[in-house]
């Protein structure tokens, strides 16, 4: 079993046997008298012929050159009494050496000549590549593809960005997990692709080619803007595409993710759900294929906003600092706070739904939220701003502020 050679996204089955320097430089050590140079790498020509395909003919003499060391022209002489191996062919002969062919001679090298006792066919440098298709047939607009039943060529980018072309031939076979008739059709720009072959000189000649399905990835991140609209707020259409962008956890990037046709909804608060669903600030998992910082989405799931809670002194109330000054009962407002154990101040959004609780008071209310009041409060957090589900008035802290809550005095009437 040939050896493999792993060079990047390559990877040689049978590594070439260039042909030696001192054959190349014509000059062989003296004290072997020029005996037993050996080289090896691909013929360029036969009796004076480069056509591709070119062979020498079965028991009779002729020359063929390969190229050497440091880019040398090398000819090698062949007599009817040179002996040929090639595991290919029981009677081997000059007829299985040809233009393209990988071999290794051995014989006695006078300047650029080897004169050929033995030469060895060697089986061709098989090779298999995986990477993404960068251009079909010399186009490289995304979505091109090859043509069915037809030879072309494709490229590649390699390792170290060299890049490499894969010829089709009407003989190479196609295998796709998505298509039950695989052919040449099968390959796209931006499509993953292995090829398997022969390799020369940046050339993959591809015996069989794979698509490769493309890999799912799984992304969660707070929706930064819809359709290119980043006010808060903002949602998509129903029943339509588009696109928006989220700030994705795991990567620390801001990415676009585009939704089609076939994208499908998940929300629990909706039992309907679309990409109506999806609004900026919102948070989302996303499953789809990620290419290049766009995710194209097969599923968008809306997450429910998570529940936090805070404690701490009231500091302001509807933007007074005032002790004592207090909410509104029925009222929405906001009032900001100093976390226990924490020196940042934070704001604390009341809407008409938010409840309210205060062991003092039989009907609780924003009323009972004032300047100076130890507060615990629950809800929904974003940017320094909790959207209050529940507020209560909690107990002084002991030992802590002024030794009072810094409630209104009042019997229960707001």
């Amino acid at each position: 079993m040939p050896k493999r050679l792993h060079l990047g996204t390559i990877i040689f089955l049978s590594g070439v046997v260039i042909v030696g320097s001192a054959v190349a430089a014509g000059a062989a050590p003296a004290n072997r008298g020029g005996q037993g140079h050996r080289g090896g790498s691909v013929v360029n020509s036969v009796n004076g012929v480069s056509t591709a395909g070119t062979c020498g003919v079965a028991a009779v003499a002729g020359t063929f050159t390969v190229v050497g060391k440091h880019l040398h022209i090398v000819t090698v002489e062949v007599s009817t009494s040179t002996t040929f191996t090639d595991a290919s062919d029981p009677s081997p002969s000059f007829a299985d050496v040809c233009v393209g062919n990988y071999i290794k001679a051995v014989g006695t090298s006078s300047s650029s000549t080897l004169t050929a006792t033995s030469v060895a066919v060697l089986a061709p440098n098989l090779a298999k590549i995986k990477a993404v298709v960068t251009s079909v047939n010399g186009v490289s607009t995304a979505g091109t593809c090859g043509m069915s039943a037809a030879a072309g060529d494709f490229t590649v980018v390699g390792k170290h960005l060299h890049i490499i072309t894969v010829a089709v031939a009407t003989t190479t076979s196609f295998t796709d997990s998505a298509d039950s008739s695989p052919s040449f059709a099968d390959v796209c720009v931006g499509t993953d692709v292995k090829a398997f072959g022969t390799f020369s000189t940046g050339t993959l000649s591809a015996s069989s080619v794979e698509v490769v399905p493309p890999k799912t990835d799984h992304l969660k991140g707070v929706v930064t803007s819809v359709n290119g609209v980043s006010t808060a707020g903002t949602c998509g259409v129903s029943a339509s595409t588009g696109a928006f962008t989220l700030v994705a956890r795991r990567l620390s990037a801001i990415l676009t993710v585009n939704i089609t046709s076939t994208t499908t909804f998940t929300d629990s608060a909706d039992p309907s759900p679309s990409f109506a669903d999806i609004c900026v600030g919102d948070t989302i998992e996303a499953l789809g294929t990620l290419s290049t910082k766009v995710l194209t989405a097969e599923q968008l799931i809306v997450l429910p906003p998570s529940q936090h809670g805070i404690e701490g002194i009231v500091t302001s109330v509807n933007g007074v600092s005032t002790s004592g000054t207090c909410g509104a009962s029925g009222e929405a407002g906001a009032f900001t706070l100093v976390p226990r154990h924490h020196s940042v101040i934070l704001t604390v959004d009341v809407t008409s739904t938010t409840s309210f609780t205060d062991s003092a008071d039989p009907s609780p209310s924003f009323a009972d939220i004032c300047v100076g009041a130890n507060v615990g409060a629950l809800g929904t957090f974003s940017a320094g701003t909790l959207t209050a589900t529940a507020a209560g008035v909690l107990p002084a802290w002991s030992g802590g502020g002024s030794g009072h809550s810094g409630r209104r005095h009042h019997h229960g009437h707001h």
